[in-house]
């Protein structure tokens, strides 16, 4: 896909496809509301970008696709969940605030008030677009970031991708009942079908965001010297492969083994799990890995 992308500088891109729409809506009349929508797709993705900068969150690059513009941060994902909340629901306020100005303009009848109404229209589309619980939307990020609050990186990620192919579901049915009874409306079948293909790639990111922070696991509490932790008990024949949907990289988890009597064995960090893991297989029990290190 990247191939097809033609780069106007090194933060700023845009898909061939987007000059295609806007050559066939200007010969087809159509050319102020495809605008139109970028606006608002653009404002959209410009108070994300604000966000960004508020929270110090770096960004790599811009780009317009068919679908709207898109902003890539320099880190596939971000480390801290509360940023990401209030990144992603940037976004959709951004839209209720142009609907809020919208109105009052189209009620003092300050610009045409036909283009006032698409305006509005669009702007109520796109928030309930975006509040989907799907991933990339915004919606799936927000619950992507309550849920690794709650469960942790790993069992996040694996409850988001079943919930995103259930919304995707439904979303693709819910474009044939919308182009069965338009009879030309297939807008929301080609969001399905975006969803659909970004499935297979965020699936890929996120095993490797995974991997990574499994690797460098030792970095979060270098990284600033404090880190927030978990702390989990565990039996001492539980095969320590077993803890790793519980670790998550906005966390340092603390584990405390107990043996067949509810005695405490010991305590072991997260590094040491992954440590006795690289040392013994996959299949060792945690109360080995305390031993080993006792």
């Amino acid at each position: 896909m990247d191939h097809k992308i033609i780069k106007i500088n090194k933060y700023f891109s845009i898909h061939p496809f987007v000059i295609l729409i806007f050559a066939v809506a200007k010969v087809t009349h159509n050319f102020v509301q495809v605008a139109l929508l970028y606006f608002v797709v653009g404002v959209h993705e410009l108070f994300h970008f604000i966000a960004c900068i508020f929270l110090n969150v770096k960004i790599r690059d811009f780009t317009v696709m068919p679908f709207g513009l898109t902003i890539r941060t320099k880190k596939n994902f971000i480390r801290k969940p509360e940023q990401e909340i209030i990144i992603a629901i940037a976004g959709p306020i951004a839209n209720v605030l142009m609907i809020l100005i919208a109105i009052i303009m189209k009620a003092y009848c300050l610009l045409d008030t036909d283009n006032m109404t698409f305006f509005i229209t669009a702007n109520i589309a796109i928030i309930f677009i975006n509040i989907v619980p799907a991933l990339p939307l915004d919606g799936g990020r927000v619950l992507k970031s309550v849920l690794i609050l709650g469960l942790g990186t790993v069992r996040a990620f694996q409850l988001m991708e079943k919930i995103t192919k259930v919304a995707v579901f439904m979303l693709f049915m819910l474009g044939i009942y919308v182009f069965y009874i338009t009879g030309f409306n297939f807008s929301i079948i080609l969001i399905a079908s975006f969803l659909i293909s970004n499935l297979f790639s965020e699936r890929k990111n996120n095993h490797l965001t995974l991997m990574k922070e499994i690797v460098y696991c030792k970095e979060k509490l270098s990284r600033e010297g404090i880190c927030k932790a978990k702390q989990l008990v565990v039996q001492y024949d539980i095969p320590a492969q077993k803890l790793l949907k519980y670790f998550s990289y906005n966390y340092f988890a603390l584990i405390t083994v107990i043996d067949s009597k509810m005695n405490i064995m010991g305590t072991l960090t997260e590094v040491q799990v992954i440590e006795g893991l690289g040392h013994f297989d996959s299949q060792v029990a945690i109360g080995k890995i305390i031993e080993w290190y006792c």
